[in-house]
C-alpha cells in the first residue's frame, strides 16, 4: 500500500512539474517574443533591424522596380545576393560564389578574409560586383540576371590591402573605380581600368 502511494505521489508531482515547466517555457517564450520584434510589422510600419542577421557593409542598388543587395562576408561563405520590392522584406535569390580558391582558403587560419564592403551596380544590361580580399585583390563577377548564374570570379587586380571598391561609369562610358585603403583610408579614384574588366 506504501509503495502504491509513493508511486501515485512521484506521478502526480512529474505531472505538476511537467505543467509548471510548459507554463514558464510559454511565459519565456512570450517575453523574448515581445522584446525580440524585428522588421517588418505588417501594419505599415517596421522595426530596426530590417533583417536580424548580419549582413555587414551592405551596397544596395534599385533597377526597375526591384532592390539588390550584397554585403560583406568575411568568412567564406559566398557573397549572397538579395532582392527586396521595398527595402523591407529581403530574400536570398542567388549566390556569387562558393568558394574562394586561395591557398589556405580551406582552413580556418585565414578567418575574417572573405569579400569586403562589395558594391553591386547595374551598367550595360549586366549587373556587376566587385569586392576586395586584405590580401588577394580586387575581384569581379557578373551576370545578366541577378538570380545568377554569376561568372566564375575574376581577379581584376592582385594587391593587398584594398577595400571598399565601387565601380563609376561617365556618360562617355569611361570606367573608373573609386576604393580605399585597408582601415578605411581616403578615397582612391583608379582611372587605369581596362574595358574587359568594366564593360566600357
Amino acid at each position: 500500500m506504501k509503495l502504491e502511494y509513493i508511486l501515485k505521489t512521484m506521478i502526480m508531482n512529474t505531472k505538476i512539474l511537467c505543467v509548471w515547466i510548459a507554463l514558464l517555457t510559454c511565459q519565456i517564450a512570450g517575453a523574448q517574443t515581445k522584446n525580440v520584434t524585428w522588421g517588418d510589422q505588417g501594419n505599415g510600419t517596421y522595426i530596426n533591424p530590417i533583417l536580424n542577421a548580419d549582413y555587414s557593409d551592405p551596397d544596395v542598388i534599385r533597377v526597375g522596380d526591384k532592390y539588390y543587395m550584397v554585403n560583406s562576408d568575411f568568412h567564406y561563405m559566398g557573397m549572397p545576393v538579395l532582392e527586396s520590392d521595398d527595402m523591407i522584406n529581403w530574400k536570398i535569390i542567388s549566390q556569387v560564389y562558393r568558394r574562394l580558391d586561395f591557398p589556405d582558403w580551406d582552413t580556418n587560419g585565414n578567418y575574417g578574409g572573405g569579400s569586403w564592403a562589395p558594391s553591386i551596380r547595374h551598367h550595360d544590361g549586366k549587373f556587376w560586383i566587385y569586392f576586395c580580399t586584405p590580401r588577394e585583390g580586387l575581384m569581379m563577377s557578373t551576370a545578366t540576371d541577378p538570380h545568377g548564374p554569376w561568372s566564375p570570379l575574376h581577379c581584376v587586380k592582385r594587391i593587398g590591402g584594398w577595400e571598399d571598391p565601387c565601380p563609376i561609369w561617365d556618360d562617355n562610358g569611361q570606367a573608373y573605380l573609386g576604393r580605399s585603403q585597408l582601415g578605411a583610408g581616403p578615397i582612391i579614384l583608379q582611372d587605369e581600368c581596362r574595358r574587359e574588366d568594366f564593360g566600357r
